[in-house]
């Protein structure tokens, strides 16, 4: 928008123009408080919420709160599919009002004139829950209906989140969707992305501690039932979401289902979440280790070539790489666990690999590095095929 100079009049030009902002494919999941009163979620989330889960309790409700949102868009596209759109409907109850000023007496057009009202109402009704959810507005408690208030507040909320220009660090304006996305990419990932540095455990030393021993047992301590479910009907039927996309008013209205594995999720995360946290930590360097030693991906297919010696093994001196850091303990702490099935042979290190004990064979033998370079056999070169 840009304001024009004042000529002869004493107003103000201002010239605008249309920017045009194409529907976003990623939008996010919502929960909508209208769902719950529709018939057949209840059996969704019962159904989806009751199948088996073989994960850490830590992970357990975000898993299954994941494929329940996944089950609730495929219900939601079932069951859209089947409704008729409010014109249509209107359309049909103005044609039956018609049919009955000319025919009042006839009895199944007053019926189906009732229930298309009946099923009008209902569509109005769950379209203004929609838009007042979205609109976020809690002082309006009650009165008319007011669809169009709340689709007008709706927007003009989401007008003024949108970011329809930038300017990048050298000055120049960008207009561009696209480039205004890749614009804010590269600059957080740039900002947040990991760097080297020097940690000094003496600087925690000198702080204050505001927590003592007795307080920090209470605020550690694990909440009973009871508190749990206190705090979650508690919460505000709309308050704002987490990454799941679902609102407080889900929780409360399907707690009998829900109830039994948030208990055990929090209990679980009070008496041993920081163990778990590292358990799952430790178990995730040894998967990575096993993906690279297995060397098919590509990523790793470019660290073996860049952290490996000509003669294939790992280099001994430092490079700076978080990934390979990370490989590295998973070496150490899968090291005694890992052994070779021999099968033919072919891809087994006669030499270096675990097949036969619980340590390779060049643990044992003392020879100079670079004889080890020419010890390249597999133990397929030694088996006899001939039994």
């Amino acid at each position: 928008m840009l304001v024009m100079h004042r000529t002869q009049s004493d107003h103000l030009l201002i010239l605008g123009e249309y920017n045009q902002v194409p529907k976003p494919s990623n939008i996010p999941f919502r929960y909508l408080q209208s769902w719950g009163e529709e018939p057949g979620l209840g059996d969704i989330v019962t159904e989806s919420w009751g199948k088996p889960m073989y994960v850490a309790p830590l992970f357990f409700i975000m898993l299954k709160l994941q494929r329940l949102k996944a089950d609730i868009k495929i219900w939601r596209k079932a069951s859209d599919a089947h409704k008729k759109n409010k014109t249509t409907l209107e359309s049909e109850v103005m044609s039956l009002q018609l049919q009955l000023e000319d025919d009042f007496t006839n009895d199944l057009i007053k019926k189906r004139y009732l229930a298309k009202t009946k099923l009008l109402n209902r569509w109005e009704e769950t379209e203004e829950m929609d838009w007042r959810q979205k609109s976020r507005i809690k002082w309006l408690l009650a009165g008319d209906r007011n669809t169009s208030f709340f689709h007008s507040t709706t927007n003009a909320r989401n007008a003024k989140a949108l970011i329809t220009e930038i300017i990048n660090s050298t000055g120049r304006v960008i207009t561009s969707l696209t480039l205004i996305q890749e614009h804010i990419i590269n600059y957080y990932t740039s900002k947040f992305s990991a760097k080297d540095t020097q940690h000094c455990s003496t600087h925690f030393e000198q702080l204050p501690k505001r927590v003592q021993g007795e307080e920090n047992t209470i605020l550690t301590s694990c909440p009973i039932n009871e508190e749990i479910k206190e705090t979650v009907f508690s919460m505000d039927n709309n308050s704002t979401t987490g990454p799941d996309g679902f609102y407080g008013a889900f929780y409360q209205k399907y707690w009998e289902i829900l109830c039994a594995d948030i208990y055990f999720g929090i209990s679980s995360f009070f008496l041993d979440g920081i163990k778990s946290l590292g358990e799952v930590n430790n178990a995730i360097l040894c998967k990575l280790h096993w993906v690279f030693k297995q060397g098919t991906e590509e990523w790793a297919k470019y660290l073996i070539s860049k952290f490996s010696t000509k003669s294939g093994d790992p280099i001994r001196y430092h490079k700076i790489s978080t990934l390979w850091a990370g490989i590295k303990i998973g070496v150490a702490l899968s090291k005694t666990y890992i052994g070779w099935p021999i099968g033919d042979g072919t891809k087994i290190d006669f030499w270096k690999d675990t097949w036969a004990i619980d340590i390779p064979l060049i643990e044992y033998i003392d020879l100079p590095t670079h004889m080890w370079k020419k010890c390249k056999a597999k133990l397929s070169n030694f088996i006899n095929s001939q039994g």
